[in-house]
């Protein structure tokens, strides 16, 4: 009895500060790029790739069949700040049923205000600009005919504002995983199948493919050694790589590296993460993350989060 009330008053905290951290309604661009910004800080941390490797709640946003890797129950609540003019909070829960992994993930994205310039007022017009975004998905996971092979798909109701304009539309991704003696492939499409419209034209959100691989070339007492390869492709734009590397240490301890090979405006990731497993079999978890993103400066990233 002890414990159950243990995990309610744990499970009641982490929903109050997730409710706190994205009680507004935030995001950015009529584009929809911000969907490229808001990965999980584990695969921030990889340089956002992890399509064949990342499993649980941290693969919403790279992989959705990679949800099937949630065995009992997860909660987690993220911070991102991004060019420190961007801010991104996340709340995900995670549970496994007889029908497989359902995921819920909310995730709010926001500017701060910039004050309107123009040529006839060069120190300000006392008009102020801000873009602000929000995103509710559902993810399902579950085996698929095979032992190790697994298949996902998710759906997002994305609402933007952009200074006095606002749109919302519906996408959809899916994707498979394979997994078997350190070896992980994984395929998935992201963002598909929506489109925003501000004042009259209609903008498609362009969906981006990912092939990911990832293999373990190291096994040991102390810990396993993971290397990762991505190939992400937007639907019109060239195709990126992003390599990695990952050390985890029985179970408590991981830290991460990643390069994403883009235009020269991407470098090196890095991340840590800390796994304290109780007594009573709840593991409390730990990550951070930073990204250097060339000229246009940092992105990094802090989550918390308990499963049993």
């Amino acid at each position: 009895m002890k414990l159950k009330s243990t995990l309610v008053v744990i499970s009641f905290i982490i929903i109050l500060v997730g409710i706190a951290l994205c009680k507004e309604e935030r995001a950015w661009g009529n584009t929809g790029m911000f969907l490229e910004i808001i990965k999980p800080v584990k695969g921030s941390a990889s340089a956002n790739g992890g399509c064949g490797m990342l499993w649980g709640i941290d693969s919403v946003g790279i992989n959705p069949a990679g949800a099937v890797g949630v065995f009992g129950f997860e909660a987690q609540v993220e911070y991102i700040n991004y060019l420190n003019d961007f801010k991104v909070q996340r709340l995900v829960f995670g549970t496994r049923t007889r029908l497989g992994v359902f995921i819920i993930d909310y995730t709010s994205f926001g500017s701060d205000e910039f004050e309107i310039i123009t040529e006839e007022s060069p120190g300000g017009t006392g008009e102020f600009f801000s873009e602000k975004d929000s995103v509710a998905s559902l993810i399902y996971s579950r085996h698929f005919f095979f032992k190790n092979f697994y298949w996902g798909v998710g759906l997002k109701k994305m609402t933007m504002k952009l200074y006095e304009y606002s749109s919302s539309s519906i996408l959809y991704s899916t994707g498979f995983l394979f997994y078997r003696d350190g070896l992980g492939i994984g395929a998935s499409m992201i963002n598909a199948g929506g489109t925003v419209q501000f004042i009259e034209e209609k903008e498609k959100i362009q969906e981006t493919y990912r092939f990911g691989l990832s293999l373990r070339i190291y096994q040991g007492k102390g810990g396993d050694l993971i290397t990762i390869f991505d190939v992400i492709k937007g639907k019109e734009d060239d195709p990126k790589f992003v390599l990695g590397l990952e050390f985890g240490f029985i179970d408590m301890f991981s830290c991460n590296i990643g390069y994403r090979i883009d235009d020269g405006e991407n470098g090196i990731s890095a991340g840590l993460g800390f796994n304290l497993k109780l007594k009573s079999g709840m593991v409390m978890m730990l990550s951070t993350s930073y990204s250097d993103i060339g000229v246009l400066g940092e992105k990094n990233g802090v989550s918390l989060g308990i499963k049993w």
